[in-house]
């Protein structure tokens, strides 16, 4: 029986590969957009970027999921680009917050490699220890992915201020690989 999230992913590459071919182009086995690509308008080229995200979430913890001190991360681009980030020790979760991009801009390197996605105005939702919205103005938080047309080297980075975001913050300020998940609300 396919599931949910596997039909989401197959209705994800549908939507790539049919933009993919209106743009006139197939993408290549290294994973990378082809070289035509170049000849697509900006438009067109963020359109596939985001298509290939849209309806996805990716889950990290550092150290681990079981660690008694942990910090875990959800990206969420199933209702625009949300970062979802939280501080737990033992059962208890002790900061919680959410960056919702209400603004962003996409770029990339020459060969699709490398895409950066900067939330150029960012709604900061506090729900632990004590919820508030915008309690922390925060600019210059992007989100780096390597290797977005293949699943298999999919990874990505969070950068962004230091000393203005809270704890869990600063995390996975490096290339790290995310576990697909289904949507959790």
């Amino acid at each position: 029986m396919i599931g949910r999230f596997r039909l989401r992913s197959i209705a994800a590459f549908i939507l790539f590969a049919l933009a993919a071919t209106f743009v006139g182009c197939d993408q290549d086995d290294s994973g990378d957009f082809p070289e035509d690509l170049k000849q697509s308008s900006i438009e067109e080229i963020e359109e596939g970027i985001l298509g290939v995200l849209s309806g996805r979430s990716f889950r990290q913890f550092d150290p681990s999921v079981d660690a008694s001190t942990r910090k875990g991360v959800i990206l969420d681009f199933h209702d625009g680009i949300k970062v979802w980030a939280q501080y737990a020790a033992g059962n208890r979760a002790i900061n919680e917050w959410e960056l919702i991009a209400t603004d962003y801009s996409v770029e990339w390197n020459d060969k699709y490699s490398e895409i950066t996605i900067s939330f150029n105005k960012t709604k900061m939702v506090q729900g632990l220890p004590t919820k508030c919205d915008d309690c922390i103005q925060v600019t210059g938080f992007s989100i780096l992915i390597r290797d977005l047309f293949n699943d298999e080297k999919l990874s990505f980075k969070l950068t962004g201020p230091r000393d203005i975001l809270p704890p869990p913050f600063p995390i996975f300020t490096s290339w790290t690989r995310f576990r697909e998940d289904e949507y959790v609300d």
